[in-house]
């Protein structure tokens, strides 16, 4: 019975023009009888493969924290199917596109570059390391720069000394080797000698 409901969810996918005289529109209908055999069968040995596919579709109709759900659940119900490596890649894929399209949304960030570093701790020689070594790096440099540009914010906009301060200190705790630390530094100094915030 699942072979078959995998035969026809394929046949679906890959010629989505109609069934029995009902004309297909989306991939939704499509999505759902992948869904429906996963449901069926959720440890099935197809199960990893078609929970690829359903994470690509999804991918597909731009819902990428959809598919990231289905690609961790994978990880988590399959961490040893060869489709797990897959599945690692192609979320920290997703992450990486939502934490750079959302460029002011620092947890959104923070989460990305954390599951992108348990990945490549998990998987330490995982074909696709140099990618998402890239993904990381340009993920920590979005992230001092949105910590940099909230302290100059509350310097230079707010105005407010003591919160400039204290997220100059926050700024350094956590980047203190970063391109802006000796300015941070430089400017944090200026503060606690009482000067005023910039304009």
């Amino acid at each position: 019975m699942l072979d078959r409901q995998f035969r026809i969810a394929n046949y679906l996918l890959h010629n989505n023009t109609s069934m029995f005289g009902w004309s297909l529109s989306g991939t939704d209908a499509i999505r759902e009888r992948f869904e429906q055999i996963v449901r069926n069968a959720p440890r099935g040995a197809q199960a990893p493969e078609i929970m690829l596919v359903i994470g690509s579709i999804r991918v597909s109709e731009k819902e990428l924290q959809e598919a990231i759900a289905v690609y961790e659940g994978l990880l988590n119900r399959f961490p040893q199917a060869p489709q797990a490596v897959t599945a690692a890649y192609l979320a920290a894929q997703c992450r990486h596109e939502l934490a750079v399209k959302h460029s002011y949304n620092e947890p959104r960030c923070r989460e990305a570059i954390a599951f992108i570093k348990a990945v490549l701790a998990r998987m330490p020689t995982h074909p696709q390391k140099t990618q998402m070594t890239a993904w990381l790096n340009e993920l920590t440099a979005l992230l001092v720069e949105q910590n940099y540009q909230q302290a100059v914010f509350y310097d230079t906009k707010q105005r407010n000394a003591e919160a400039a301060k204290a997220a100059y200190r926050r700024f350094l705790s956590e980047f203190s080797d970063s391109r802006h630390a000796a300015q941070v530094r430089e400017r944090l100094t200026q503060l606690e000698q009482g000067a005023a915030p910039l304009r």
